[in-house]
């Protein structure tokens, strides 16, 4: 026993002084812890400080002082964000809250009352109620604002004009749930479900165009390109296809062993992202295929949703009870602002390049503004733990 200990006793050194060496020279990525702020309007402001992933584990800051109208000129140039509380109680449902922004409203699926609910755009208060008869699952502005296309747990698309809440048109578009619709033209509507399709629909014509079924699952998510030149899906079978408008494959990406829950084409239709089960932003070349970069978004949790500004500047991931934050010219600086303690942030949009409409699971409604590229890289350096 004494000469094995011997033995032991130098390797085990040896192992604890490589450990050491390796946890001073990682680098963790930051996350943005918060302290919780009222105004006198009621409305939640948070302000933040960046701090290791294992502080945020372990810390939980709940200090809460009153504002004035003067201290929150404080908050200019920081990142910060407003939350109205849905006029409701009930709860959206498990991986179903969808949103839609435009320059007039913004339009959210309710599952529990089989309908959509048109808000106003700045004050974010309810402004009408369209009932679908089934609950809806996912929703698409058009292109002039005026109308939505809504995605129903039956595999249907109904469009409806939101002047009146006339149904237009009804798609029967999936066999199973429809997961994701995006209207890309004025007259092209494209849509996923859980038949593992990814179909084009003509709005004028009331036909279907084309049908890409070649996920062995349900394909959860879409995103077109900005000329409507290209198309690319999620599914949880782990792999994104990128498609050309006429639904001819350009690629095929196997994200990683995990569910590949959404995806997204940059503005410039240069790049593309995918995100999946293991929290992990990807970029890659539109042209080669060839990965780019990547960003950490959530740690060993699923990235619901992307989103990015028109700019190219930021792409924002929504995820467990956190919005990533991941500069589009520099992912490795990604900062994670917490959101909610209790529930998933479900879906998010930009309504600028700076400013973005974001939906929980547990029925809550806000708007995230974000500082400038060189203030996002400044916040990761210059805030420190308390």
């Amino acid at each position: 026993m004494k000469k094995l200990s011997l033995t032991l006793l130098p390797l085990l050194t040896f192992t604890a002084a490589i450990c050491a060496i390796f946890s001073c020279s990682y680098q963790r990525p930051k996350y943005l812890i918060v302290r919780e702020a009222y105004s006198e309007a009621d409305s939640m402001l948070i302000i933040g400080q960046a701090v290791d992933a294992l502080t945020f584990l372990f810390e939980r800051f709940t200090d809460e002082e009153i504002l004035t109208d003067d201290s929150l000129m404080l908050l200019q140039r920081r990142a910060y964000f407003s939350l109205v509380p849905y006029p409701r109680t009930r709860n959206i449902g498990t991986a179903t809250g969808s949103l839609s922004v435009s320059a007039e409203r913004i339009l959210v699926t309710d599952y529990d009352r089989r309908g959509l609910v048109i808000f106003n755009s700045d004050s974010l208060t309810e402004t009408g109620f369209i009932y679908t008869g089934f609950p809806t699952l996912c929703v698409s502005s058009s292109p002039d604002g005026q109308s939505a296309a809504v995605g129903l747990e039956n595999g249907a698309v109904n469009i409806y004009r939101l002047r009146d809440g006339e149904l237009a048109d009804v798609y029967n578009a999936h066999h199973g749930r429809t997961r994701d619709i995006v209207w890309s033209t004025e007259n092209r509507i494209y849509s996923c479900g859980n038949d593992r399709a990814v179909t084009a629909y003509d709005f004028t014509e009331g036909k279907e165009l084309w049908r890409f079924q070649r996920n062995r699952r349900n394909v959860k998510d879409i995103d077109v390109s900005s000329d409507g030149t290209k198309l690319i899906s999620a599914s949880n079978d782990g792999i994104a296809f990128v498609l050309d408008s006429a639904g001819q494959q350009i690629h095929r990406i196997v994200n990683g062993k995990n569910y590949c829950n959404t995806a997204l084409i940059f503005p410039d239709r240069t790049r593309f992202a995918t995100a999946g089960g293991e929290g992990m932003v990807k970029i890659y070349d539109i042209a080669t295929g060839s990965i780019k970069g990547s960003a950490v978004a959530a740690y060993g949790m699923p990235v619901w949703k992307m989103a990015i500004d028109t700019a190219n500047s930021h792409i924002a991931a929504a995820a467990k009870g956190v919005i990533a934050i991941i500069p589009a010219s520099r992912p490795e600086m990604a900062y994670i602002i917490p959101i909610s303690s209790d529930s998933d942030v479900m879906d998010l949009e930009f309504e600028t390049p700076y400013s973005l409409i974001f939906i929980t699971e547990n029925g809550r409604i806000g708007r995230l503004t974000i500082p400038d590229n060189e203030d996002i890289v400044r916040t990761n350096h210059t805030f420190s733990k308390e």
